[in-house]
C-alpha cells in the first residue's frame, strides 16, 4: 500500500440471528463507522440499513431465526462496507412470537430502504440457501 494511504480496517461480529441482537449489531457497526471517521448522518443511515439487512438475512421468509449471522465491517478510509451473512444452513431457533407474519411486505420495504440509504447494495443467496447483503457507504 502506498505511503500516506489508509489501511483497510476490518471488524467481524458473529451472533445468533435473533431479533434482540439487532440493536447489538447496529451499535457495533456504528462504533466501527465512528472509528472510520464517518459523519453522524452517514452513521445513522448505516445503522438503519444494517438493522434492515440483519432482519432480511436472519428472519424474513423463514420459519425460524438463523443460528449464526456474521456481520463484517471494512473501511479503507474512503468507504465503509458492511456485509451481513447468514452462516447457518438452517433457521432452527424457534420464533416464540410471529412478529413478521407479513415478512414479504416488510422485506420489500426494508430492501428499498437499504437501497435508498446506501451508495451500493448487493443481495445474494448461496447454493445452500444462505442469504447475504453487502452494502457500501462512502465516507
Amino acid at each position: 500500500m502506498e505511503e500516506g494511504k489508509n489501511k483497510t480496517t476490518q471488524y467481524i461480529f458473529t451472533v445468533p440471528g435473533k431479533p434482540e441482537n439487532t440493536t447489538l449489531i447496529k451499535l457495533a457497526v456504528c462504533a466501527a463507522a465512528t472509528n472510520a471517521r464517518m459523519d453522524v448522518e452517514k452513521i445513522d443511515d448505516l445503522a438503519v440499513a444494517t438493522g434492515e439487512a440483519f432482519k432480511n438475512v436472519c428472519c424474513h421468509g423463514e420459519e425460524g431465526w438463523s443460528c449464526c449471522v456474521e456481520v463484517k465491517c471494512e473501511s479503507d478510509g474512503e468507504r465503509m462496507t458492511v456485509s451481513v451473512i447468514d452462516k447457518a444452513k438452517c433457521h432452527d431457533i424457534p420464533k416464540e412470537k410471529r412478529p413478521c407474519l407479513d415478512c414479504p411486505k416488510e422485506g420489500d420495504l426494508g430492501v428499498q430502504l437499504i437501497k435508498s440509504l446506501m451508495d451500493t447494495v448487493e443481495f445474494s443467496t448461496a447454493a445452500e440457501g444462505c442469504k447475504s447483503v453487502r452494502m457500501t457507504k462512502n465516507i
